[in-house]
Parts: C-alpha cells; structure tokens; sequence
C-alpha cells in the first residue's frame, strides 16, 4: 500500500541463503525514481533450538535458545502458547521470558 508519505512492501525470501544489502527504489508509474542507497538489510531467518522448561505456570521463567532471534531492537512480543509472555531478556541466541496467566479461553 502507499500513501504520499509511506510506502508498505512486504520482502521477499532470501536467494540462495545468503544475507545481503542493498538499495530502496521506488519507480512511479511516469518513470521517476527515489533511491536510498543501502537502505534495506536482508538476515538470515532464525531458529529455535529449545525451550526450557518446555511447559509450567504463570510466574514460570522460560528461556528460548536458537541462532539468529531477533535482538532487542527488533523483538515486538514472545507467545507461549497464545499467551504473550514479558520479555526480561533477549540477545542473537536467547530470549528469557516470564510466562503470564493462561485465562479458560487461551
């Protein structure tokens, strides 16, 4: 979608794997071009190794491991289950959260 103000795209895969960086362009229809050089960063996608411990209550202090998690600037909210949890830690390769109360419907 765009606006005068604000374009939203949505990215594509990564090829190949490999991470790259590169410019933002923006085309209009008569031809005209924006550019931002180096303006967008492709990172290779994550993953989760463990969950520890994998189940409990609310008051639980779980700690995710994995390679590539989103740090603290990038991290919006952490789910267990469909339970946000409070984040009270998080780098590249772990996140440590506070499990919250599960209410009959989650």
């Amino acid at each position: 979608s765009a606006t005068t103000s604000e374009v939203v795209v949505t990215a594509q895969p990564i090829v190949n794997g490999i991470a790259r960086t590169g410019d933002v362009v923006l085309t209009a229809i008569s031809g005209a071009k924006l550019t931002l050089t180096n303006g967008w960063s492709y990172v290779q996608q994550g993953g989760i190794h463990t969950v520890s411990p994998p189940s409990g209550q609310a008051g639980t202090i779980v700690t995710i491991t994995g390679f590539n998690l989103l740090d603290s600037s990038s991290l919006s909210k952490v789910l267990l289950g469909s339970v946000e949890a409070t984040v009270t830690s998080n780098s590249q390769t772990s996140i440590v959260v506070v499990a919250a109360a599960a209410t009959a419907a989650t």
